[in-house]
Parts: C-alpha cells; structure tokens; sequence
C-alpha cells in the first residue's frame, strides 16, 4: 500500500494519504451526518435529554384461587384441559342463571357415561374440553342417550362408528 501510494510512514505510524479521495462517497455521507447530528444533539438537548426508562421487571404470575363449587367440577371432568379457560366458562354459566350443582351433576353423569375407567387414556382426545362442554351449554342435553348399556358401551349414536364401506366402482371407459 506504501508503493501505491495509499499509506504513508510517519514517525507515529502508518497515515493514509489523501483519505478524501480514496474514501466513498456515502462513507463521506455518514460520517458527516454523524458528526452534523452529534454536534447539534450537544448543543439542543443538555438539560432536555431524559435518562432512560429503568428496564422493567416481570412480575411472577399471581396463583389463580379458583372455587369450591369449580374444583368440584374440575373433579368431576374426565379430560382436565384449559382450567383457565374452563373456571371462566363455568362462572359465565353460572351467572347466566344455571345452578353450579346442576351443572357439576350433568358432568357426573356425561363422564360416567361416556368415559368409564374401563376405556384408555387415548379415547380422551374424544372427550371435549370442559370449557368446551359448558360454552355449547352441554349441560342442559337429555342425559339418556350418555347411559350405558349391559355390556359398558354407550347408547348414544354420535359414539357409535360404523365401519365405512366403499362403493364398488365399475370402469366406464373400456365399455
């Protein structure tokens, strides 16, 4: 770079000569803007500039205290999914006029019917969730459909599945 002509030696070191000419035109453009933006925020903003904002804190989540009347509810439900969602569910059906009893019972009811201990974890991804089951006013459906029959299967046809079969196709085109 000395032979080009790009560096010189000093006794302090190493200088570029001619900088200007060798520099971009937008380094140029930054480096001025800079400079022009540094001298005029010196000169305006002394006593204006506030400090910044302390970082703010995350508060820990406050335990959620939820009611004797749910809880029993909860306990009651054969899926326990979204209590949140569900402990909100449950106080809007209450504040709608529905007792908390009535409702607990209709879930006794649909759990036992519907999911006895003798059926797997896995059919759960069947059963709706409990907020689900209180929003579509569950509750109030005619129980005799849920009640079981000798052999623990369930009366109800929305449970029953029939195998599907597949129609006989007969090729057309080759007639």
């Amino acid at each position: 770079m000395i032979s080009a002509g790009w560096l010189s030696q000093t006794d302090g070191g190493l200088q570029f000569s001619n900088h200007a000419a060798h520099n971009g035109q937008t380094a140029k453009q930054r480096a001025n803007t800079a400079r022009r933006v540094s001298l005029h925020r010196s000169k305006c903003n002394d006593g204006s500039v506030t400090k910044a904002l302390p970082e703010k804190r995350r508060e820990k989540k406050k335990e959620v205290i939820y009611s004797e009347v749910f809880e029993l509810f909860w306990s009651e439900c054969p899926r326990k999914t979204g209590k949140g969602v569900a402990a909100k569910a449950f106080s809007s059906a209450v504040g709608r006029g529905h007792s908390a009893e009535s409702i607990t019972e209709a879930m006794s009811k649909f759990a036992i019917a519907q999911w006895p201990a003798t059926r797997c974890e896995t059919d759960l991804q069947y059963c709706p969730h409990p907020a689900t089951w209180l929003n579509g006013d569950r509750f109030l459906d005619d129980v005799t459909p849920w009640k079981q029959n000798g052999n623990g299967q369930t009366n109800n046809p929305a449970t029953q599945l029939r195998p599907m079969t597949r129609p006989q196709m007969t090729d057309t085109r080759h007639g």
